[in-house]
């Protein structure tokens, strides 16, 4: 008869002790929740998006794992090991690296997976955290399998994990690939900001805690000098009844129903069994630039460095949102790419520093124009020819002509690359302000016979998103693509095949004569004029603005084409993406919008006001309508956000008092005339006959119009708003408001990330 080892025994009893010691978090307020804390070699998932302090948790969850004298790992595949130096406890993390307790990985490549996974089987009672920076649905398969492995290793070897991910309601898949990843994860935490029109405050929820029993109210998250920390519950003496649970989440405006039913389902499954039953409210969606305005308004930021989409930089300048960086980039003029450089400065001054900068062009299946001896085409004519050319002789039903997306997000981009491929302007050069009517016709000509005339695209180009038009094309189904410079990257990570399959020339023109503009984008680095680490935010600055550290993340991170000229001296980057030694050729062919004299402020009222004209024309909704007609309603669409008109000179004051007195509840047509010396009945003869419109109905509309800038933008509320555009009550502001808009103040501002 067998008998049982002692010595395994004793081993199963001491792992058994081990599992039953609670270790803590490090977030004050937060081992409550869990019980006491987490167990000896548990997981725990940590989900939120970009910027709402899942680095900050994760190294004071490492502080308090060294100060409990465990060994403490960090990887994170992206550049936030570069942000550390903004936390307020650096210092500590410098120490710790001293004395080897703290360790830090930047996974790019297969070595420094391996690297990373020798450490942790080398070490013994860790405490490790793997942060992938990218939101989930764009990791690489790379990226997937180290993380996997990762896991698998920290398991064998019974070390304590936290798993950091970007996590956006805009991927319904999302929280599918967090549990795959992190199947047996022992928590689920998600940081969100309580309120995503004013970013000001977060939450922290408690997807899943020990136990499975998850907690169905957020806890606020406070800032403090040590860093994140739970605030107490108020009230007091006996908890209330907590109310049926309700999770509120954000569901993008862009979701199918059947995608949101998806994201639900998953939500469901993520936080358990008893959350069976559970409703989801649907709260305000998300936009691109949700998180980077909760953070330029909230009080403070964890590293006072952000990324932003650089056509909005102008505003947010203007805004006096952003801490300008001449200071810091003195050669600034010498070391960035020219281009993408002066969308950075603002009367003079420096705002932004270019990451990258990127220009529409005209990709095309190399292999099929060989095949039939054609040659690129270099006009819109030709492009049109040529595809029906190649599609008659292949005859493939599934080959499209070209692909390009035009959802009214993106439509405007490509209207004015119509417009600018002829040398012409979207306004004519005079004293008013005029759309440049057979220019635009040429244009809205132009895309409606694209996508209803011909069989070069078809119409359900309309509802085809940029990820899905990619993929498309690189699968082959596609004969034109006219898409961003970005695409270059994917078509040479393809290898040799892919290079002889496709190729790109800058977008076309209409005519031979005729040297065209496309636009021009990309993205730039900002500090937040309210950052609470300015020098901290500067030095990291700097530091990725180094040419080693700018190379160092090229492979990962460039995307063409990059904004520091060093890179372009690089034979090691050169070598990695050949198209660079294009980039002047194609550069000069981009057009920046914020230069241009009619488009001022924010840049993303004329592409939100034009997008939804143009689509609304272009989807057919209503047949009737002619391209003139057409040309006339979106000049009145772009109308209100043009420079102040070019009227007469009574007319022309008379508008300029209305603006630069807009807050005064005092200013009247009665005062306004007064102010010019003229009658009253003589100011209202002029100014409608050269507007169309009384001072008095000028005057109001220009008050909402303010009105609703300071609701989408600012932090302001409503009666805030109503003083600072002129009303003397908010019950006046929000008739008059109504009135023009159809829609309620408090709800426009509610909504206004849906747009």
């Amino acid at each position: 008869m067998s008998k049982t080892d002692p010595r395994k025994k004793t081993s199963r009893q001491a792992l058994s002790g081990l599992r039953a010691t609670r270790l803590h978090t490090g977030v004050p307020g937060l081992d409550d929740l869990l019980g006491g804390g987490l167990a000896r070699g548990s997981q725990t998932l940590l989900l939120g998006p970009a910027g709402v302090g899942k680095t900050t948790f994760a190294m004071q969850w490492l502080l308090e794992g060294a100060r409990q004298g465990l060994k403490t790992l960090y990887a994170c595949g992206g550049a936030s090991t570069l942000a550390l130096s903004g936390l307020p406890f650096a210092r500590d993390l410098q120490t710790l690296e001293r004395r080897r307790r703290f360790h830090a990985f930047l996974p790019n490549k297969e070595r420094d997976w391996e690297a990373l996974l020798k450490a942790l089987g080398q070490a013994d009672n860790a405490r490790a955290c793997l942060e992938i920076a990218r939101p989930l649905e764009q990791w690489t398969a790379q990226e997937r399998d180290g993380v996997q492995r990762v896991y698998a290793l920290m398991r064998q070897k019974f070390h304590t994990g936290l798993f950091t991910a970007c996590f956006s309601p805009d991927a319904s898949q999302g929280l599918e690939s967090a549990l795959s990843l992190i199947p047996s994860a022992e928590a689920i935490l998600m940081l969100r900001y309580k309120d995503l029109h004013k970013g000001t405050e977060r939450c922290l929820w408690v997807l899943k805690a020990p136990g499975g029993a998850p907690h169905p109210r957020p806890r606020d998250l406070e800032w403090t000098e040590k860093g994140l920390a739970l605030s107490r519950p108020r009230g007091a003496r006996k908890a209330p009844r907590p109310p049926k649970p309700r999770l509120k989440v954000s569901l993008p405006a862009s979701l199918t129903p059947e995608q949101k039913q998806d994201y639900g389902q998953a939500l469901r499954r993520l936080v358990g069994e008893s959350f069976k039953d559970e409703a989801i409210e649907p709260a305000a969606s998300e936009l691109l630039y949700a998180d980077i305005l909760s953070e330029l308004y909230a009080p403070s930021t964890d590293f006072g460095l952000m990324l932003v989409y650089d056509a909005i930089v102008p505003y947010l300048a203007s805004q006096d949102l952003l801490l300008p960086l001449e200071d810091l980039f003195p050669d600034h003029h010498r070391r960035f790419l020219n281009q993408g450089l002066r969308r950075g400065l603002v009367d003079n001054r420096l705002y932004s520093i270019p990451k990258h900068v990127s220009v529409r062009l005209l990709y095309y299946r190399r292999d099929l124009l060989e095949k039939h001896g054609l040659k690129p085409p270099h006009t819109w004519d030709e492009l049109e020819e040529t595809a029906l050319k190649v599609l008659q002789k292949e005859g493939n039903p599934n080959l499209r002509g070209l692909l390009f997306e035009a959802s009214p997000e993106t439509i405007f981009h490509y209207f004015l690359d119509l417009v600018w491929a002829q040398g012409q302007e979207l306004y004519e050069k005079g004293p008013h302000w005029s759309l440049n009517h057979p220019a635009v016709a040429q244009a809205l000509e132009r895309l409606r016979r694209l996508l209803h005339g011909s069989r070069v695209a078809p119409e359900t180009v309309l509802k085809t998103d940029f990820k899905t038009c990619i993929r498309e094309f690189l699968d082959g189904r596609a004969l034109f693509f006219h898409h961003w410079s970005d695409s270059m990257r994917l078509i040479t990570r393809g290898g040799a095949a892919a290079q002889a399959a496709f190729g790109w020339v800058p977008s076309p023109s209409v005519s031979p004569k005729v040297d065209g503009y496309t636009l021009l984008g990309g993205a730039s680095y900002v500090i937040p004029r309210r950052t609470r680490y300015p020098k901290a935010a500067g030095d990291l600055l700097r530091r990725l603005m180094n040419p080693e550290v700018q190379e160092q993340l090229e492979p990962e991170f460039g995307w063409p084409f990059p904004g520091l000229l060093s890179l372009y001296e690089s034979p090691k980057v050169l070598a990695a993406h050949p198209y660079y030694a294009r980039q002047a050729e194609f550069l000069r062919r981009g057009k920046l919008v914020e230069e241009l004299p009619y488009i001022q402020g924010n840049y993303l009222n004329w592409e939100s006001a034009g997008g939804m004209e143009l689509s609304r024309f272009l989807s057919g909704q209503e047949p009737g309508l002619s391209i003139p007609q057409a040309s006339e309603r979106l000049e009145a669409a772009l109308s209100p956000f043009l420079p102040s008109p070019l009227y007469s000179g009574l007319v022309s004051q008379a508008v300029e008092g209305v603006h630069r007195r807009l807050g005064d509840p005092q200013l009247s047509v009665e005062s306004l005339a007064d102010q010019l010396s003229v009658s009253q009945a003589y100011l209202i003869r002029r100014f409608k006959q050269e507007t169309g419109s009384t001072p008095w109905q000028y005057l109001l509309g220009a008050r909402i119009q303010r009105a609703k800038e300071l609701l989408q933008f600012t932090t302001y509320n409503v009666s805030e708003v109503a003083l600072q555009v002129g009303f003397k009550n908010v019950f006046h502001f929000s008739n008059a408001f109504q009135k023009i808009t159809q829609r309620n103040p408090s709800d426009y501002k509610r909504s206004r990330f849906r747009q």
